[in-house]
């Protein structure tokens, strides 16, 4: 009976770890899709609809490359639309294909999303800059993070959640592994290396099942 508090302490304690990780990486990738779409939706004054449901997915593959050497490649699908009326999915827009490779003895890693340049600038405890260049305008646009608090580890239950605040006061807070982003968005599977995000309007079941169709 003494055993299980001890584990559930065990679980719960947050060691000290690499910023790469899938948690963190997930983040990353949710605030660039989210930065990318409020640009767009800016641009062409888009008009939402309540049938029209935003997602994205991404995908995380993790090689070593040497001794206590890693990289992750990121990849996956920013904002795709989908009409959903009465339980049928018809897609609208297949989003953005996002691409990021991440190293482990580098301070800089680089990608795209869309016509996008993206960079993010970390060090081995934290993520401290994520820069996006729009190649069609030459503009750029920085994600401007306030304050951070990122994950030490994968662990579904922790004790240092990822708790983010940007400039423009959007504040992205990780509750049992899922990430909610203002009030907005939530990203499910986020400890994975397989998550996906949806409006938070949407029950974690629906949200798969959009995703599953791009």
């Amino acid at each position: 009976m003494k055993l299980l508090p001890f584990i559930l302490l065990f679980i719960s304690v947050s060691a000290a770890g690499e910023v790469l990780n899938y948690k963190n990486l997930n983040t990353v990738a949710s605030l660039i899709c989210q930065e990318v779409q409020n640009e767009m939706n800016t641009s062409a004054n888009t008009k939402s609809s309540d049938q029209l449901k935003m997602v994205s997915k991404f995908k995380l593959d993790k090689s070593i490359t040497g001794e206590s050497q890693f990289e992750i490649e990121l990849s996956g699908t920013c904002n795709a639309a989908l009409y959903l009326n009465q339980n049928k999915i018809e897609l609208s827009s297949l989003g953005q294909e996002i691409n990021l490779s991440f190293h482990s003895n580098e301070n800089k890693s680089k990608g795209s999303v869309g016509f996008f340049e993206v960079e993010v600038t970390h060090n081995k405890q934290n993520i401290e800059r994520i820069e996006l260049t729009n190649t069609l305008l030459n503009s750029t646009r920085i994600i401007d993070i306030e304050s951070a608090q990122w994950s030490p580890n994968n662990m579904i239950f922790t004790t240092k959640p990822i708790k983010l605040k940007l400039r423009n006061g959007l504040e992205i807070n990780e509750q049992n592994s899922t990430l909610e982003i203002g009030s907005n968005v939530k990203v499910h599977n986020l400890w994975n290396f397989e998550s996906f995000s949806c409006g938070s309007d949407l029950k974690r079941e629906v949200c798969s099942k959009l995703t599953s169709q791009i």
